[in-house]
C-alpha cells in the first residue's frame, strides 16, 4: 500500500529546487556539446545563484522574430533551447542577451 503524504514548500524552496534542476540541465547540455575540458571554476550545483531565463515567448518579442523564426535559430545553433517539462522551452539569458548586442544574426 502506498503512503500518501501531502508536502508543503515554501516558495523559496520550490525556487531553489527549479534553479538547481535548470543548472543541472544547462551543464549536462554544455558537456554533451563540447567534446573540451571545462573550466576549472564551476558553480556548485547546489548553488542558490539565480540564472536569467528567458522563454520562447519573451525571445521572439525581444527580437520581434516568429515563431518559425526562432525555430530555424534554434536550428542553425543561433540559439540553445532546455526544454522544461517536455514543452516548454527556455533560453539562456547570457546567450540571449549576448546575441541582441549583436549587429546581424546571420550565420
Amino acid at each position: 500500500m502506498r503512503d500518501n503524504r501531502l508536502v508543503l514548500l515554501t516558495v523559496e524552496d520550490v525556487e531553489t529546487i527549479v534553479i538547481s534542476a535548470l543548472h543541472s540541465v544547462f551543464d549536462y547540455r554544455e558537456r554533451q556539446q563540447s567534446k573540451e575540458a571545462r573550466p576549472a571554476k564551476q558553480q556548485p550545483s547546489n548553488s542558490t545563484a539565480k540564472i536569467k531565463t528567458y522563454t520562447s515567448r519573451e525571445v521572439e518579442s525581444l527580437f520581434n522574430i516568429s515563431k518559425t523564426t526562432r525555430r530555424a535559430w534554434e536550428r542553425k545553433g543561433l540559439l540553445r533551447a532546455v526544454s522544461i517539462g517536455g514543452r516548454k522551452k527556455v533560453f539562456k539569458g547570457e546567450e540571449v542577451e549576448a546575441l541582441l548586442n549583436q549587429k546581424t544574426y546571420a550565420l
